[in-house]
């Protein structure tokens, strides 16, 4: 599910659900739901501040990034690239399997 808040285009949420989508490849298992959050903001330093705020939930693990900058592509960018980061870091299996956390017991 992708939201948009007010200022947003709505043509952004195509390009969200796109870019957030093409993540499911670097998860070690299906992706359970993805959803995020574009807002506009208006703070000192950046006069028209884009907010993206996205999460993946995949099996027990649900990953999340949030990023403003000026611009909404700028914003999904680091976004994206920082849960990539996540869904490498996730125990590998084969997609679908259950991927217990293993304990070696020497000794």
């Amino acid at each position: 599910m992708v939201q948009v808040g007010p200022g947003i285009a709505p043509d952004v949420i195509d390009y969200v659900r796109e870019r957030l989508g093409a993540l499911e490849k670097y998860a070690p298992r299906p992706v359970a739901a993805i959803s995020a959050t574009v807002t506009r903001q208006h703070d000192s330093k950046q006069r028209h501040a884009v907010e993206v705020r996205a999460s993946l939930t995949i099996g027990d693990h649900v990953l999340r990034s949030h990023e403003v900058t000026e611009s909404t592509r700028a914003s999904l960018d680091v976004v994206c690239d920082r849960l990539r980061r996540q869904l490498t870091e996730l125990p590998h299996g084969s997609r679908g399997d259950h991927v217990p956390h293993r304990r070696n017991s020497h000794g």
